[in-house]
């Protein structure tokens, strides 16, 4: 893993330790959580029955990235809490300690452990016996694991291990890619940012944490380099997340919702955990690999839209009394965009030019923007765009949108 270093294997047989003496001092738990998808509150009375350790420390290996335990949990009253509340109960502060419930033969991690070794159970409670005998091997080697393909730690994401293993397996696909920028590669100036990514900043504050805006500042300075900020917007259900120039950014304990790259209206996530002294510190930015079920769509699909002199899409903002939405004009016909950058241009001295985008850059633009203007029908983007100027607008769904731009039109010679 980027940036993670291994301990020795005492400072995990410690932690293993402490998490025995607990569940074999307690005979039952009890803990409140909530389900905010169906339940809500709940409280939950839960035991543990049998408890393993796996992976490169039960291996032997001298140094570990981590401590992968399996707990096999019975439910007295309540029901079963996500894995990361039993965690917090059974694990409690312990680093790098990765939890998994079920069995060896079958968890939540998805495979199946054969290198599972037992150290309590009901019927076998000598845990500190079970420990001593995993003695130390040094001739074990390194124990290679899917994640580390990923620049963060699974505890700096909100993710499960077996959803980030799936994250690797879409970019050995190809269906994901993505970069990893390190925060000490960043040289921080302020100084070079536009009106808009200082006006974005400043309207941060009252909105946003201490840490979240310190990791804003590396987060706003890397795109003004490599992508100046053109549109932005708040994510009105956290404090945390922000949509710049049509990536979802979430900051903090960040998930990874790989669904918004299934629709038009996002082009990439950047992912930043808050920066802290251990780290891995950076900006992980996820996007669409070539064999992404919609760049494969839009592979063939292009279309004419007007550029500023600085060589940006020209896209407008436009305001009401309590909102903001940003629109571009898009064109099936060459012909039909240069009649349109001439009649709102100046003659002497046009401030609009032409020009085709197509596949992976047509759907870059389009997440730009809120709303879009395809041969003077406009259609919804973003959900702000689907009703504003008191008119509610269509939202097409990827493959409709294609089928938009397909749309047969009259043949023309300059298209």
């Amino acid at each position: 893993m980027v940036g993670e270093k291994r301990r020795q294997r005492t400072s995990f047989t410690h932690s293993l330790q402490r998490i025995s003496e607990r569940i074999d001092n307690a005979s039952e738990f009890e803990v409140e959580w909530r389900d905010d998808i169906v339940r809500g509150k709940e409280k939950t009375i839960f035991r543990v029955k049998t408890l393993w350790a796996f992976g490169s420390w039960a291996k032997g290996a001298l140094y570990c990235g981590d401590l992968d335990l399996i707990a096999d949990v019975e439910v007295i009253e309540g029901y079963l809490p996500m894995t990361p509340t039993l965690r917090r109960v059974l694990i409690k502060g312990a680093r790098d300690v990765r939890l998994y419930v079920g069995t060896p033969e079958e968890n939540n991690s998805g495979v199946p452990v054969e290198d599972a070794m037992l150290i309590w159970s009901v019927s076998d409670k000598n845990w500190k016996k079970n420990i001593a005998d995993i003695k130390p091997n040094p001739a074990t080697e390194k124990f290679a694991r899917k994640i580390d393909a990923i620049p963060l730690r699974s505890e700096q994401l909100y993710d499960e291990v077996d959803y980030l293993e799936k994250l690797v397996d879409l970019k050995t696909e190809d269906s994901l890619d993505w970069i990893w920028v390190p925060i000490s590669n960043l040289d921080l100036d302020t100084t070079h940012w536009s009106d808009t990514a200082v006006s974005f900043y400043e309207r941060l504050n009252g909105h946003s944490g201490k840490k979240t805006m310190e990791a804003m500042r590396f987060i706003i300075d890397w795109f003004e380099i490599n992508d100046p900020i053109q549109t932005w917007n708040y994510d009105h259900s956290s404090r945390a997340a922000f949509t710049i120039n049509g990536n979802f950014v979430h900051v903090g304990h960040p998930p990874i919702d790989l669904r918004r790259l299934d629709h038009h209206s996002c082009s990439g996530l950047i992912l930043v955990p808050h920066i802290t002294k251990r780290g891995p510190n950076g900006i992980w930015k996820i996007h669409r690999g070539t064999k992404h079920s919609l760049e494969r769509m839009f592979q063939d699909v292009s279309a004419y839209y007007l550029k500023w002199k600085n060589q940006r899409p020209a896209v407008v903002q436009v305001h009401t009394d309590w909102r903001k939405i940003n629109l571009i004009e898009l064109f099936r016909k060459k012909i039909d965009a240069i009649s349109f950058a001439h009649e709102i241009s100046e003659e002497s001295a046009p401030e609009y030019y032409v020009s085709e985008a197509s596949g992976k850059e047509l759907l870059r633009i389009i997440s730009l923007i809120d709303q879009v203007d395809i041969d003077g029908q406009a259609y919804a983007i973003s959900l702000e765009g689907t009703w504003f100027d008191d008119e509610d607008f269509p939202r097409p769904k990827p493959e409709e949108l294609k089928n938009i731009f397909l749309r047969s039109v009259e043949p023309n010679p300059d298209k």
